[in-house]
């Protein structure tokens, strides 16, 4: 029975071996992965070294509007920001339509907007960089096509927000984890 026993153990071996070593090379790779997400995060909705600083080029453009990302249809039914707000949960899965004044952008690339009506506010970013906007679109009015997410972002990201800001804020009077509603956009039309 030992003799049985001891065949099969090294009928075996090989194939735990070989899972092993593919465990420990998965387990680099999430780990590589893990080190270079924590890195993005540092910076995440942020675009830095090697980015354009001027924002993207629209996609169509005209004396009225510029148009960033996606093309944008002209038969949507926008809806107010608030109730976008208000009814968050709904659209995180499916995108949205909506109108809001632009209150700040990134100071860095132009890689986020702020935007906001009356006392509902919410950061909005281009998926992965897809596209920027240009810097100097600070109190235009927009509409916006995205889904919509409420996250809590670390004091750390809450911080570096507020260094890119053109809006003043001080990243030293921020403290803890912040809560937003942030959009991810996949298309945004800038009025003149």
């Amino acid at each position: 029975m030992k003799y049985f026993a001891y065949l099969i153990i090294l009928a075996l071996l090989p194939m735990y071996v070989q899972a092993q070593e593919k465990h420990d090379c998965d387990h680099h790779k999430k780990a590589e992965k893990t080190e270079a997400h924590d890195a993005k995060a540092e910076h995440a909705g942020c675009a830095h070294a090697g980015e354009d600083a001027g924002g993207s080029e629209p996609v169509e453009k005209n004396e009225e509007y510029a148009v960033y990302g996606e093309k944008m249809p002209m038969d949507i039914e926008i809806m107010p920001f608030p109730e976008v707000i208000n009814r968050a949960p709904e659209f995180e899965d499916t995108p949205v339509y909506f109108e809001a004044n632009i209150t700040d952008v990134c100071q860095s690339t132009g890689c986020w907007m702020m935007v906001s009506e009356g006392h509902m506010k919410a950061r909005v970013r281009f998926g992965d960089h897809a596209f920027f906007i240009p810097k100097d679109s600070a109190h235009k009015l927009a509409i916006v096509k995205g889904t919509v997410h409420v996250q809590e972002i670390s004091e750390e990201q809450a911080k570096h927000y507020a260094e890119e800001s053109g809006d003043g804020v001080n990243p030293d009077e921020i403290n803890g984890p912040q809560r937003e509603y942030t959009i991810m956009a996949t298309s945004v039309k800038i009025m003149n």
